[in-house]
């Protein structure tokens, strides 16, 4: 088997040319370690709103922005590398290819971003929880201000549509 290298970076073998895996290897760790930042973000904004820190939570959530669109445009550059050599884009290309021309180092960087990116939607299903809980308590309190009544418990009718009972309750007597 011979090969040349060619302009492009490319391997030229018998089985036709070789996609330069290293490159591919060296934006997925780009994206490893963004979504390592994410995932410690996220836990810190889950740690915030236990604390009820609210502009911490805020400044938590910009930068978990930033992250997610940092790790957003290294996906796309990824995908960008996969359509030039003629894979699919996103997970299904990378798979493709590394059937194609098997590469440990970018295999092991990849299981290590779905991780890592599994923990990411774990923790941030539960920071999800902790603000769905912060919302119900608050609307809740708001129920209380506007009427004097605070909503005792959700039941279902037997059509199956929800409805609220409320209980009086006095805020103050005088």
């Amino acid at each position: 088997m011979t090969s040349n290298v060619g302009g492009s970076g490319s391997v030229t073998g018998a089985v036709g040319p070789t996609p330069p895996v290293a490159a591919l290897t060296d934006i997925v760790r780009a994206e490893i370690d963004l979504a390592r930042q994410l995932l410690t973000t996220i836990q810190n904004e889950h740690a915030a709103l236990l604390q009820q820190n609210a502009d911490a939570v805020n400044k938590l959530g910009l930068a978990k922005r930033d992250l997610s669109t940092a790790l957003d445009a290294t996906g796309s550059r990824r995908d960008r590398l996969l359509s030039e050599w003629g894979f699919k884009t996103g997970a299904s290309g990378t798979a493709a290819l590394l059937e194609q021309h098997p590469d440990h180092t970018l295999a092991d960087a990849w299981q290590t971003l779905h991780a890592v990116a599994t923990l990411c939607k774990q923790e941030n299903s539960l920071v999800g929880i902790a603000i769905g809980k912060h919302l119900m308590v608050a609307n809740q309190a708001i129920q209380v201000l506007k009427s004097g009544a605070r909503p005792s418990e959700q039941l279902y009718a037997a059509d199956g549509t929800k409805t609220t009972k409320t209980a009086p309750q006095t805020l103050a007597k005088i």
